[in-house]
């Protein structure tokens, strides 16, 4: 039961007036190395990603070639001809090396930001009367440009991921499609289907 005697008290507004643009600054501040935290957290995973295709697109690349070269200088070719296996390992290798090449770039050197200002601000440039919220504002517009520098990059290496990841996807299906090509070849060149 409420005591009916008690005073009526106002809400609590928290930061209001005077107060509220310092307590806005840190808020901005705070958000800003979430959102910065997390594009880190995002650039990793797509390294992360790049780095697990490429060790599976090497290992493919060295049975192809393996298996390419062996045939390529075999003695009995095993019904294939050098241009029927060059043309074999073409379908793997360029599929492979377009992969390569997109998955490598997720690697390039990029103008990446990890933090939300530059801390030699604080004691390059200080202004003449310096207070904590010109220092916030400050490091929130700097992290605000941060963070959209780090979306572009976020974006052209999230394309480079993909494209690999397609290129990567088309290696199996370029070879299948290409020795199925290459067996109706074969059996409509070569009387008895390719058996010497």
């Amino acid at each position: 039961m409420s005591d009916a005697s008690a005073p009526l008290s106002e809400p609590d507004y928290g930061a209001v007036d005077a107060a509220f643009p310092l307590w806005a600054a840190k808020e901005a501040k705070e958000a800003i190395i979430k959102r910065l935290d997390a594009q880190n957290a995002a650039m990793t995973a797509y390294e992360a990603r790049a780095t697990s295709w490429l060790g599976w697109l090497s290992g493919i690349v060295i049975a192809v070639l393996s298996t390419g070269g062996a045939r390529l200088f075999a003695s009995s070719p095993g019904g294939l001809t050098r241009g029927q296996t060059i043309i074999l390992l073409a379908s793997a290798l360029i599929p492979a090396a377009f992969s390569a090449l997109y998955l490598s770039s997720v690697f390039r050197v990029k103008q990446w930001f990890y933090n939300y200002g530059d801390i030699g601000w604080l004691t390059t440039e200080v202004p003449e009367h310096p207070s904590e919220l010109e220092i916030l504002q400050h490091f929130a517009f700097a992290g605000q440009a941060s963070i959209a520098s780090n979306d572009r990059v976020l974006r052209s290496t999230y394309e480079a991921l993909t494209a690999g990841r397609r290129w990567f996807i088309a290696l199996p299906a370029g070879l299948v499609l290409t020795s199925l090509v290459l067996m109706v070849v074969i059996s409509v060149v070569v009387p008895g289907g390719g058996a010497h």
